[in-house]
């Protein structure tokens, strides 16, 4: 068991039996969120619920948010789905990506050149992520797979307070994040929001019921317009909060 994961219930069976009654529980690490829903669930304590969190942590229940209020995302699906045979309703040689559900900085990001790449990879554990290739029997439960969108990747980072956008940062990266994660420069270049980019961000915001705090939001500028990819409840890291 990862330190991790022994988090929520050592800090449970720790606080059950001396009865104290706490205002907040605030997780300062974006890993522990869902521990920390869990602990205010437990204490009945407010603040954001698992389910909650789960939009902002869980990359497919997160773009099923998104969709639902007609924002454009990639075909996306759970990665059990797609080893049980399940394709995307698209073009089979279609670049795919595959990625954790709650990852961050790329790590354990891997490009396919097509469907069938990714299956040859699963069934030979040769995807370049050790946790499915260095098991006797793959556990997909912790990733998900999306086509792979052309274009200019965005990150947009911002302050929310109350529903209401008090400051948003939009950025245009130089090269993408992948590629940094494979030892290419990164950079990025700050531009001014547009009315019709913010309003774009106030509606993810909604779907996915960040109403107070920091956000970090990243999409695709494609020919057919914004697509989003993922956020994070948290500053942008990497420098972005310096600049």
């Amino acid at each position: 068991m990862k330190l991790i994961d022994k988090l929520k219930p050592e800090v449970i069976e720790a606080l059950d039996p001396l009865a104290i009654q706490f205002d907040h529980v605030i997780s300062v690490n974006e890993f522990e969120l869902i521990d920390a829903a869990y602990i205010r669930q437990h204490f009945n304590i407010e603040g954001p619920r698992p389910e909650q969190v789960e939009k902002v942590r869980n990359k497919v229940v997160m773009k099923s948010c998104v969709e639902q209020h007609n924002i454009k995302v990639p075909h996306f699906m759970p990665l059990k789905q797609f080893i049980e045979g399940q394709s995307f309703a698209v073009n089979a040689q279609q670049s795919i990506i595959l990625k954790p559900l709650d990852g961050a900085s790329s790590v354990d990001v891997v490009h396919f050149s097509n469907q069938q790449e990714l299956r040859d990879a699963l069934e030979k554990q040769t995807t370049g992520v050790e946790t499915l290739d260095n098991s006797q029997q793959i556990d997909p439960s912790g990733f998900q797979v999306e086509t792979y969108i052309e274009g200019p990747i965005l990150h947009i980072d911002g302050m929310v307070r109350n529903g209401v956008i008090e400051m948003l940062v939009p950025s245009e990266y130089i090269n993408t994040p992948l590629d940094f994660a494979n030892g290419t420069p990164l950079g990025s270049i700050q531009f001014k929001p547009s009315e019709e980019l913010t309003a774009w961000v106030e509606t993810i915001l909604k779907a996915v019921e960040i109403s107070l705090g920091a956000f970090h939001l990243e999409a695709i500028r494609s020919r057919q317009g914004l697509v989003f990819l993922e956020i994070a409840h948290r500053v942008g890291g990497g420098g972005i909060t310096e600049c």
